[in-house]
């Protein structure tokens, strides 16, 4: 009986130790994934689907057509990348901006136009969504 206690304190010491070992993903990586994801969702028109990062309380009010026709413009886009994340200095933000660099073809331009958006995503129910002005 002692050799089997001993052992579970063994092994349950070994795996809260090796939690310890797993570094926690910076805020601005998380960020900085779910941004992107969200614009080449967009990019590919795949507005449905961009439509799920945003906010819980956004999606209670529009509906995911509203969303698409909100973002129309998305389809002259050439390239859609995040450019800078910011979370502050908290080691557990609840919010951060976001900077997107916009590259795209306006009508009647032989030229791309390249331009920023300014975003802001909210720590959620432990995961990061887009707050979308109404």
């Amino acid at each position: 009986m002692k050799l089997s206690v001993g052992i579970h304190l063994l092994l349950a010491t070994a795996i809260l130790g090796g939690c310890a070992l797993v570094e926690k993903r910076p805020a601005e990586d998380s960020v900085q994934q779910r941004a992107q994801e969200r614009l080449d969702l967009m990019w590919y028109g795949k507005m449905e689907e961009a439509y799920l990062y945003t906010s819980p309380g956004y999606r209670e009010i529009r509906s995911w057509q509203q969303y698409a026709a909100d973002w129309a413009g998305s389809q002259m886009w050439k390239e859609a990348q995040v450019h800078r994340v910011n979370c502050g200095d908290s080691d557990q933000p609840d919010s951060c901006q976001v900077t997107v660099r916009v590259v795209f073809l306006a009508p009647r331009q032989d030229d791309p136009v390249t331009t920023f958006l300014e975003e802001r995503w909210l720590w959620i129910d432990g995961e990061w969504y887009l707050y979308q002005k109404l």
